[in-house]
């Protein structure tokens, strides 16, 4: 399920950097999306886990330590926008 909804957020994200001709325009929220599915996939459902992994997935979105920062940096397309949040 995760990998679907990588590829749906990939194609969404090129599409929407596309049509506003900024890779990783403000309004393209799908990867975030992805990446707190993603992340949320991992661990067992309960509120209390699920408002952690929110906390931990928004600081890691707002840091960007190595590896995603590489992504952010470099992949200035749909799949590099997707990569950089999951």
């Amino acid at each position: 399920m995760a990998l679907v909804i990588i590829i749906i957020s990939w194609c969404a994200a090129e599409r929407a950097g596309q049509y506003w001709h900024v890779a990783d325009d403000q309004r393209i929220v799908i990867d975030e999306v992805a990446g707190y599915l993603v992340a949320a996939s991992f661990v067992p459902f309960s509120w209390f886990a699920a408002a952690i992994i929110f906390v931990w997935f928004r600081l890691f979105d707002i840091f960007k330590p190595w590896p995603v920062s590489w992504f952010d940096n470099n992949w200035h397309n749909g799949l590099g926008v997707t990569l950089d949040d999951v």
